[in-house]
């Protein structure tokens, strides 16, 4: 049996909680639960014992998801599940963190294959442009740089979602520096117009 300790706040589930909320048209109720999702992370930092809080990092479709579902549930921290876009979200969530104790991680899960994350996010319940992936991803990795060089005290665990045999599996990157992570984040920048040459490779 599955015991589940971590608090989970996700503003895609909580868009389930939405009166006349339709998966088809997602984005149009994604700020509404957004600020749930915010509203939800004040409360648990300021009434949870946790000491630690996790922020998961990645753009759309990346497999943030499924790594907390099989890695990070059955821990005693508190998650919040979403893309991580700005260095100014990070700030504030830092900041608040902070102020009642916490320690903070971020996990950032990349895919190996942006052709595959892309073909997992067109078969989702939950539909959004496209462009909502291009910039999830652009967004998030540039946020997670930001973070890396401005935050020490900001643990980063990166991760690859590979599929494998019809599998998602993950790697984490191991580094032996804080200069090394920070390297690697900065050699994988990737724009909205990068991204899209990458999906259409080979097509």
């Amino acid at each position: 049996m599955l015991y589940m300790s971590a608090i989970i706040i996700s503003a895609d589930e909580l868009k389930k909680t939405i009166t006349g909320y339709d998966p088809k048209t997602s984005h149009l109720v994604h700020r509404e639960s957004a600020r749930m999702a915010d509203k939800m992370f004040d409360e648990a930092l300021k009434n949870s014992k946790f000491k630690e809080v996790i922020l998961l990092s990645g753009g759309a479709a990346s497999g943030k998801t499924e790594f907390m579902s099989e890695y990070l549930v059955n821990r005693d921290v508190i998650i919040l599940d979403g893309t991580l876009p700005s260095i100014e979200g990070i700030k504030n969530k830092f900041r608040k963190a902070t102020k009642y104790g916490k320690e903070v991680k971020i996990v950032a899960v990349w895919p190996e294959d942006f052709k595959i994350a892309f073909a997992a996010f067109l078969h989702r319940d939950r539909k959004f442009p496209d462009e909502h992936f291009y910039l999830t991803h652009s967004k998030s990795r540039k946020a997670l740089l930001d973070a890396a060089r401005q935050f020490p005290a900001i643990n980063i665990d990166l991760i690859e979602s590979v599929y494998d045999k019809g599998r998602l599996r993950f790697f984490q990157y191991v580094f032996d520096s804080r200069e090394h992570l920070i390297e690697e984040i900065n050699d994988n920048q990737y724009t909205k117009s990068k991204i899209i040459e990458r999906i259409r490779q080979d097509d």
